[in-house]
């Protein structure tokens, strides 16, 4: 019988109310340590082309780029790593042996593949991009060490903006 139903004897409805504050006191505790991991969250803008939402433990590091917008940010647990240009790859082999989902980022039509331990963001056309033209493609590659965070990749994919602003 549930505890609900028990009318006669207090101290099992007494046991009741206990049950239920504890629980919520575990829902509203997991609910504000989500918010607190989402308040070290920090923008990072690159080349005044493109702005994301990342955690504050990834950290930059340094690549060089020949024809297009690259960055790469890595922690102890995840490297990521994206390209704005008009050569950025296209993740096709990837694409071949991935769950791939529709969606859209900042307006444009995307993909993400997620596969093992990499979770991939890429839009084939950035229309227009402010100096690569119309052939222009992004794409944004998670590698976890551990195990996949798909909540983290589609909150940095999902904070994605594109400058200038286009018309959308």
């Amino acid at each position: 019988m549930s505890c609900f139903y028990l009318k006669k004897e207090r101290i099992q409805h007494g046991s009741c109310r206990v049950l239920l504050s504890f629980i919520v006191i575990l829902f509203t505790t997991y609910h504000s340590q989500t918010v607190n991991a989402q308040d070290n969250w920090v923008q990072l803008c690159s080349e005044k082309n493109i702005c994301f939402l990342h955690p504050a433990a990834l950290k930059v590091v340094p690549v060089k780029a020949v024809d297009s917008i690259v960055g790469q940010l890595r922690s102890d647990d995840v490297n990521l790593i994206y390209e704005l240009g008009w050569y950025t790859p296209s993740y096709s082999r990837l694409a071949a042996r991935s769950i791939v989902e529709k969606t859209i980022i900042d307006g444009l039509a995307a993909d993400i593949l997620i596969a093992e331990n990499i979770v991939v963001l890429r839009i084939p056309k950035i229309n227009p991009s402010s100096e690569f033209g119309m052939n222009s493609r992004f794409a944004m590659k998670l590698e976890f060490t551990g195990d996949v965070s798909i909540e983290m990749a589609r909150e940095i994919f999902n904070s994605i903006t594109f400058y200038p602003p286009r018309n959308k």
